[in-house]
């Protein structure tokens, strides 16, 4: 009998993908959490998320489910490269992927498919070098896309709006009044520190730092003849994603170069806390 070699490649599957995304079930904050993450991998500095339970779509509404979405002025995404949104458990984002920096947060492409325990689906539209694209996504066949670059005209802006139909209850006023600022502020508050430039805003209010901050300290001093800023936070609760604790390093124009532990994890059931060391010499240090 004649034996003939067969390649082909291997699909992914709608159910393994929701089997990798279980742990977002019931958690819609920390779901809304990954589309900011992709804003500032994208070198985003303004982060909106924008709700509204009058103006949602009419169906929508009289379930009592609110419009809702997530808009950046970020490099916006080339969908002109199909491939970028074909991958999951892979991203081209793991290509710049190092331990010792928070910036590429993603590397394994899931984050986009987050919206599938809050919303029937998600629509992208997206501005990269003057080229518009729309990507839509459907929870119940996450496994398949569609692109568009005919409904969005050309533009000068970059940046992308991601907008949700949500049909989850517990996207209610309390969630946007409560949870999800709180788990933000877990999430980010670390970050929206390090970086000041960068800020989560909330139909137009920006996230209240000083709400998760115990106590706060900043010195400058001179070492060798170079300036050093210290800033040293105590948080008031735990940071999310084993955040707390780390000694964070950054040159000019607030890159961070690397960040650590500090040592003093779990030392006190009180003690969470961050230090951001700012100096125009760490620029010529490099880390692998």
């Amino acid at each position: 009998m004649l034996k003939t070699l067969i390649k082909d490649k291997i699909e992914l599957s709608h159910k393994s993908i929701i089997n990798e995304l279980r742990g977002y079930r019931n958690r819609p904050e920390d779901a809304i959490c990954e589309y900011i993450w992709n804003s500032f991998d994208a070198q985003s500095t303004t982060v909106n998320i924008n709700y509204d339970f009058i103006n949602g779509t009419e169906s929508a509404v009289a379930f009592g489910y609110p419009s809702l979405s997530v808009s950046d002025n970020g490099t916006g995404w080339d969908l002109s490269n199909t491939q970028t949104a074909k991958l999951f458990l892979d991203s081209q984002k793991s290509l710049h992927k190092n331990r010792f920096k928070s910036i590429p947060h993603g590397s394994k492409g899931v984050g986009r498919f987050t919206f599938y325990c809050f919303a029937s689906k998600a629509i992208w539209e997206s501005h990269f070098n003057g080229q518009s694209y729309q990507l839509t996504l459907e929870r119940e066949s996450l496994a398949s896309y569609e692109i568009d670059s005919s409904k969005l005209g050309p533009t000068d802006q970059n940046g992308t709006t991601v907008r949700f139909e949500v049909d989850n209850t517990l996207l209610n006023e309390s969630f946007f009044e409560d949870v999800l600022p709180a788990r933000l502020l877990e999430k980010f508050a670390w970050f929206l520190i390090e970086h000041p430039e960068k800020q989560i805003n909330i139909n137009g209010n920006p996230l209240d730092l000083n709400s998760i901050i115990k106590n706060r300290k900043e010195e400058s001093l001179i070492i060798d003849g170079k300036t050093v800023l210290l800033d040293l936070v105590q948080w008031n609760r735990s940071l999310a994603d084993q955040e707390n604790s780390r000694a964070y390093y950054i040159g000019n124009d607030s890159e961070e170069i690397c960040k650590y532990p500090t040592g003093l994890n779990n030392k006190a059931d009180d003690f969470y806390h961050s230090a951001f060391v700012r100096s125009a010499s760490f620029d010529t240090v490099l880390f692998d």
